[in-house]
């Protein structure tokens, strides 16, 4: 079982959501957040691989399809990280089970009870 904070790596086209994302997920769970980018595939791409993530949320303000392209990429080179979607609407192009959603706009609360719950799965105990 994994000790310490969780790890999180937030992607947005948006800093601002971003921004609310990280704060969100530090003062509910404790959880120490990198926002990157969604756009900036090589940055993010790079801080993957340099840390060891539990969660990877992607908080996109613009229409899903035009982020497909993306996210797709983004999803290749992620195995076993479950991915948090924040959108106007499902992505259903990814695998069930590794890929949650959460409609965009969002509440705090509803947010941080996802995260809790995906990383109570993942990492098999409570992230609070």
């Amino acid at each position: 079982m994994k000790q310490g904070k969780n790890k999180v790596l937030v992607l947005s086209d948006n800093d601002g959501l971003a921004l609310v994302i990280a704060l969100a997920l530090s003062t509910c769970l404790g959880a120490d957040s990198v926002r990157l980018n969604l756009s900036a595939t090589e940055q993010w791409q790079k801080s993957f691989s340099a840390n060891n993530f539990d969660l990877i949320i992607v908080g996109i303000s613009a229409p899903v399809e035009e982020m497909q392209p993306v996210l797709s990429e983004a999803f290749c080179h992620v195995t076993e990280t479950p991915v948090l979607i924040v959108s106007d609407r499902p992505v259903s192009t990814f695998p069930a089970g590794r890929i949650n959603h959460l409609k965009f706009p969002f509440d705090i609360d509803a947010l941080c009870d996802k995260a809790e719950g995906i990383l109570a799965a993942h990492t098999g105990r409570s992230p609070r």
